[in-house]
């Protein structure tokens, strides 16, 4: 195998593995089920708790990188409307309306999911203005559970 080919294996893994992460946490499971997912593919799907963590991080800052995009659509929207009168009037304070389509999902049907996501777009130009992921479960909260009756328990029931 040349030296070539083995970055490339390596890259392709790291991509995988990235998207594994995302996907999963998309569907709202974890580390040991993708361990699992890639046995059954009898795929090595083998990634420390660490990395695992490190690619939750780089997800994080994604979707904190994403915020500009939808605050520059949002500001498009305003300008739009305050350079056609005819899709709305600003109101006294200056705000804007604006019309919008909202739409979510939960990772499962019915009841039992415990992970979604809602997204709000502008009917005007079509872009994502926000989004917001939702949970039925405070992994926080779980963690402290166990810890109930200490000074950190009590500070998250405030």
């Amino acid at each position: 195998m040349t030296q070539g080919t083995l970055a490339t294996s390596s890259v392709k893994e790291k991509e995988l593995k990235q998207r594994a992460v995302l996907a999963l946490r998309l569907i709202g499971r974890g580390r040991s089920a993708m361990r699992k997912f890639f046995s059954v593919l009898n795929m090595p799907g083998y990634m420390s708790s660490r990395t695992y963590e490190k690619y939750s991080r780089q997800l994080c800052v994604a979707a904190d990188e994403a915020y500009p995009s939808m605050k520059m659509a949002g500001e498009e929207v305003v300008r739009l409307h305050r350079e056609d009168p005819s899709l709305t009037n600003p109101t006294a304070d200056g705000m804007v309306c604006t019309s919008v389509t909202c739409d979510g999902t939960w990772h499962k049907r019915g009841f039992t999911s415990l992970h979604g996501v809602v997204v709000v777009i502008s009917l005007v130009t079509g872009q994502v203005l926000d989004y917001a992921t939702l949970s039925k479960m405070c992994t926080e909260c779980k963690k402290q559970g166990k810890r109930a009756g200490t000074a950190a328990y009590a500070a998250l029931s405030e």
